[in-house]
């Protein structure tokens, strides 16, 4: 794909601002988020409302129980009661999502409570969205936090991706090493998680500058990461290479929504730019751009 000089240009313009979210764009995504809750609630009322149509934070077992009217009924009101649950858990300084930890501009950096707490919902009208559309409830939660679902899903598409050099063997508690260590920064990557969460980065001569050095460090940033996540005591973590972005662009992510339509075509419903990320990885981004 051709660079696409205008895109560059909104980029470094991005950069240079250094603006966080406003309370409006909070508000803009979460807005959103509810449309397509209701919306789709009503096409789809098994998918929400089924005996395995969610993760117990969606509709706790005692729910689960319920005929079928009165789990449906639920649905509609469960909104509701995340917002309270959501306010409730950040006064008390509760972050069980990990939304704060995995992204500072959730957080004062966005404008404060507000924008924490509507940020917060909209994680979970996402979450609820994704298990309804799949149809699949608690099954596809680990599928969609793979990394390893995902890259294979890339790879079978034709698409590149980060070569991954080794995996953390948490019984042994080293590495098992699948290709050369080359002079490169390598990213950690837990095999099940999302928002950056146990995300670390090594830079070679800084950090390492042979297996046994990496090791060590590997070895440091999954404890570091498993005393406020315990699963990841016993991950196993992808140790990738880490691939350079376009110097003119800097770090960014594209997010590309295709959709399968009923006549059996798939179209390219939308294509967002994330940029602005003022560190080593897009989750950073203060910026997104719908690219035409």
């Amino acid at each position: 794909m051709e660079r696409n000089v205008d895109v560059a240009t909104m980029t470094q313009l991005a950069l240079a601002t250094k603006n966080d979210y406003s309370t409006f764009e909070c508000l803009n995504r979460f807005i959103c988020g509810i449309y397509m809750y209701y919306s789709l609630l009503w096409k789809w009322p098994q998918h929400f409302a089924g005996p395995k149509a969610f993760a117990p934070p969606f509709m706790p077992i005692r729910v689960r129980s319920w005929p079928f009217i009165f789990r449906f009924f639920y649905m509609h009101v469960a909104p509701g009661w995340w917002a309270i649950k959501c306010f409730q858990h950040i006064l008390a300084g509760k972050d069980s999502l990990g939304v704060e930890k995995a992204q500072g501009k959730f957080g004062n950096a966005a404008g404060g409570l507000i924008n924490l707490v509507l940020h917060r919902l909209y994680v979970d009208l996402t979450l609820a969205l994704t298990w309804a559309i799949a149809g699949l409830g608690v099954d596809v939660e680990w599928l969609w936090f793979s990394k390893d679902v995902w890259r294979g899903v890339l790879e079978g598409a034709g698409c590149t991706v980060p070569p991954c050099i080794g995996r953390w063997n948490p019984k042994k508690q080293a590495v098992d090493w699948a290709l050369p260590l080359r002079n490169t920064d390598l990213i950690g990557k837990a095999s099940a998680a999302a928002l950056g969460l146990g995300d670390f980065k090594l830079q070679h001569g800084v950090d390492f500058n042979s297996k046994e050095e990496a090791e060590e460090k590997v070895n440091e940033h999954i404890t570091k990461a498993a005393v406020e996540t315990a699963r990841f005591a016993k991950d196993r973590y992808l140790l990738l290479e880490r691939m350079q972005p376009d110097p003119t662009l800097g770090v960014h992510c594209f997010e590309i929504l295709t959709m399968h339509k009923g006549d059996g075509r798939v179209i390219t419903a939308r294509v967002s730019l994330f940029t602005g990320s003022h560190t080593w990885t897009s989750h950073d981004h203060m910026a997104i751009f719908l690219v035409d």
